[in-house]
């Protein structure tokens, strides 16, 4: 399939909270102040984090689980565990 708007399609990873910070140890006092643009700029600080630590990897194991488990529908995926 040649259709750059297929292969550039983009599917939401996850997201961080305020309530993530907190569980990740930064003070609540901390958390409670971050404005919703700095809340924007750590995401995105994670985002190149996870692609510079593991992302690639992490991307190839995901890809080989859902191959692997996938319910068996005539998706074309039958069979492809191997070729992974």
């Amino acid at each position: 399939m040649s259709n750059p708007d297929f292969w550039n399609m983009e599917f939401p990873i996850t997201s961080v909270t305020r309530a993530d910070l907190v569980a990740a140890r930064i003070p609540r006092t901390i958390a409670e102040k971050l404005t919703d643009a700095h809340m924007q700029h750590i995401a995105s600080k994670m985002a190149d984090y996870y692609c510079q630590n593991g992302f690639w990897d992490d991307a190839k194991t995901a890809t080989e689980y859902v191959v692997a488990h996938h319910t068996g529908e005539d998706d074309g995926l039958t069979g492809m565990e191997q070729n992974v």
